[in-house]
């Protein structure tokens, strides 16, 4: 799980409302940055740091600063069929443009069984999961890509070409809950590797690679290097299709032409391309009754016979969903390097980061 290993914690509450302020006074409109910092929070809350306050507010403050990232929304309708939708963001912020993609997909799954929403021009937009997870509670399946700017070489090959390119399903469930699987292409997302680089700390074997194409356990090494494939060629051929689905069909930026890293290259707009889909469970049966099968099937992983010296299974999303109980009760834990990174946003904003015990859990 891609999240903070120590830190002193904090409510969640308390970091949302500095989020909030940090992306207005950045020149986001209120509304826009409530939707931003929420997207953060919630992916805080559920463990997933590299997609949180932790890691992405003070690179999007320096994104807008800089005159790559529009602070204001504006998102067109650039093509319209039944389930069929494509969308500009025109450089707007990621994820307040994933937000309305996602609702546009549920809304016409509900009239048409299922739907398919593209977006171009598009930036870092968080957690896929924040917007697959949106289809939940209209008992829809959701379904969401994106391209990112590139780190990984093709099989055999040493340029690097394609990027993390994450996907997620959501997929509701009954009493057992529901599947939530939100991943990268590559063995972890960069940013995993960016926090332990943060922390100090080694990463696993397995995980990047140097300039020169040799495995590392340096979280530094390996952030001047390439990250690597999950699976091997058949993450390559995973993260194929991820870009063409979207950035090729979508019309934006793909492979190579990607702009990015988005932390270090703020001379140009990211282009990022997405695709959303929904599919409403009623086009296919009645809700209850995949409910139903649904909690037979989960029950059946769970309690099936367990590997020597495990003791329990779980299915995906769980660990997230678990990890924010906790952290509901006992606060988001930041690293010291990274409350020293949000202290001197705030102040360079007029923002103070919230400092008082308290404030902290």
């Amino acid at each position: 799980m891609a999240g903070v290993e120590s830190g002193r914690p904090f409510q969640a509450s308390v970091l949302r409302n500095f989020s909030t302020e940090i992306l207005e006074r950045a020149g986001v409109p209120s509304d826009e940055a409530a939707i931003v910092a929420d997207s953060m929070i919630e992916s805080n809350m559920r463990g997933l740091d590299t997609h949180g306050v932790t890691r992405l507010l003070p690179i999007y403050v320096a994104r807008i600063q800089a005159g790559v990232m529009e602070p204001r929304a504006r998102i067109t309708i650039e093509r319209d069929r039944p389930a069929c939708i494509l969308l500009d963001a025109h450089n707007s912020l990621g994820q307040v443009a994933a937000r309305r993609a996602m609702e546009l997909a549920i809304g016409r799954a509900q009239k048409m069984g299922t739907s398919l929403v593209g977006a171009r021009n598009m930036n870092h937009y968080g957690a896929s999961s924040c917007w697959t997870m949106m289809a939940l509670a209209h008992d829809q399946i959701g379904f969401s890509t994106c391209n990112t700017p590139p780190f990984v070489p093709p099989t055999g090959g040493k340029k690097a070409i394609f990027g993390t390119n994450p996907f997620s399903f959501a997929i509701p469930g009954g009493d057992e809950g529901p599947i939530v699987v939100d991943m990268a292409t590559t063995t972890v997302a960069r940013g995993r590797i960016a926090l332990y680089e943060k922390q100090g700390l080694p990463i696993p074997e397995g995980w990047g690679l140097d300039r020169d194409g040799i495995p590392t356990k340096s979280a530094e090494e390996a952030m001047k290097g390439f990250l690597q494939f999950m699976a091997g060629y058949k993450g390559y051929g995973i993260s194929l299709v991820i870009d063409t689905l979207s950035g090729l069909l979508t019309g934006a930026l793909f492979g190579m032409h990607v702009g990015g890293p988005i932390a270090e290259d703020l001379s140009r707009p990211s282009g990022f391309g997405a695709m959303f889909g929904a599919v409403s469970i009623d086009a296919f049966m009645d809700v209850s009754e995949f409910k139903t099968r649904m909690d037979t099937a989960l029950r059946e992983i769970r309690n099936s016979e367990r590997a020597p010296g495990v003791k329990r299974i779980y299915v995906p999303g769980e660990q997230s969903a678990e990890k924010a109980v906790l952290r509901r009760k006992d606060g988001i834990p930041l690293p010291e390097a990274v409350i020293t990174e949000l202290v001197q946003l705030g102040d360079k904003l007029g923002v103070p980061f919230p400092s008082d015990p308290a404030s902290a859990t």
